[in-house]
């Protein structure tokens, strides 16, 4: 009798991962960090909304630039796909990027007092994500207290000989995004 062998090579399937969620400002963009195993090493990106990844959507660890339909949605969900899979049904991982929108400080009108009657009111407002409202002065007054968005600021004399002086309200505590002054 002829007898005739063959080697059976059994490739392990495509193993993907996408990385871990993340929280971005909406303003920014989210770098990824994907990988393939097994079969092949190679993937593609693809995404639930309408955003671009740089350099090219084929590289594992692309930029991933939100469109204003993803910051609308307040989320995006980034799915990588293994290619070139030698006969093995393709592996796929997903990761989920969060759009933190920024804050936006607002320090209100220029006020104008009079030396003899010169408390300033301010009623500032902060838009977008809920920041910690901070005031800050050129001059050496005192703010009543600092950190509300409605307070008080008693000009010193040497902020009152001086005739102008600038108030400016940043935000604090911006979750991912950085600070707005106004």
């Amino acid at each position: 009798p002829v007898t005739n062998t063959l080697q059976v090579i059994i490739l392990p399937s495509p193993t993907v991962s996408a990385g871990n969620n993340q929280t971005i400002c909406a303003t920014a963009s989210a770098a990824l960090n994907g990988t393939v195993t097994g079969a092949t090493n190679t993937g593609s990106w693809s995404s639930s909304g309408s955003g671009t990844f740089s350099p090219s959507f084929t590289i594992l660890n692309p930029t991933y630039f939100p469109s204003a339909a993803d910051i609308a949605a307040g989320s995006v969900t980034l799915t990588l796909t293994s290619t070139n899979n030698q006969g093995c049904f393709a592996g796929t991982g997903s990761v989920v990027v969060f759009l933190q929108n920024p804050p936006i400080a607002n320090a209100g009108l220029n006020p104008t007092v009079c030396a003899n009657n010169n408390t300033v009111i301010l009623s500032g407002a902060i838009i977008g994500f809920p920041a910690t409202p901070v005031w800050s002065s050129s001059g050496t007054g005192a703010f009543t207290p600092a950190t509300s968005l409605n307070t008080s600021y008693i000009p010193s004399v040497a902020d009152i000989n001086s005739g102008l002086i600038t108030l400016s309200l940043t935000t604090a505590n911006n979750g991912v995004c950085p600070a707005s002054t106004s």
